[in-house]
């Protein structure tokens, strides 16, 4: 396909595919072409900026897609406890049970992470302080509550590092499971027994 027309956002997908299959650095221009169906000048058309502008608009792109089904409906309204269960269940969806990396934490990894730091730093510090908010709706004092959403997020990336690295979506459903129960009991450990 040549065809100049295609929208940008119709090639985010093929495009995030491609970097998370092959990261920043293996994700060269023809890959990234190829999985759009577009030639090279094409892609260029729709991103001058080249393969760091590509990967900026679709970290951008996830940003908005955690802000709208997750970070939002954490600050939302009805019980705190049923949000973060909520959480949990739409960031098994976005992972695809564990077996989909996380973008922002595979470009955080290696020098291309400067590229990227302001994005990187941003998503996750919106992550921690929605989920810290509402764990502080729990009644849990609020340094504790951002504490245990940083544990939290914490735990989930590295469960998500380390199922790519089995090809085994177990260590991130056994996390998501244990943090069902653990997030919002004050006291309890968020990394005890979870692989």
């Amino acid at each position: 396909m040549t065809d100049r027309s295609v929208a940008k956002e119709s090639l985010l997908p093929a495009l995030a595919d491609t970097f998370a299959k092959l990261g920043f650095d293996g994700a060269s221009l023809s890959a990234l072409a190829h999985a759009t169906g577009l030639q090279k000048a094409s892609l260029y058309h729709h991103f001058p900026g080249g393969k760091q502008q590509m990967a900026e608009v679709v970290l951008d792109e996830l940003a908005a897609q955690f802000e709208q089904q997750v970070f939002v409906p954490l600050l939302g309204a009805g019980a705190a406890q049923e949000r973060i269960a909520r959480m949990l269940v739409i960031l098994d969806g976005l992972f695809e049970g564990g077996s989909a990396p996380g973008l922002f934490a595979l470009f955080s990894h290696g020098p291309k992470r400067d590229l990227f730091g302001d994005r990187i730093a941003a998503f996750y510090g919106r992550w921690i302080a929605s989920l810290g908010k509402a764990l502080s709706e729990t009644g849990m004092a609020k340094s504790e509550a951002v504490r245990r959403a940083a544990d939290a997020v914490m735990v989930i990336e590295g469960a998500l590092l380390l199922s790519r690295a089995l090809s085994d979506t177990g260590p991130f459903q056994r996390v998501l499971r244990h943090l069902e129960d653990a997030l919002t009991v004050p006291g309890v450990p968020l990394t005890t027994e979870l692989v």
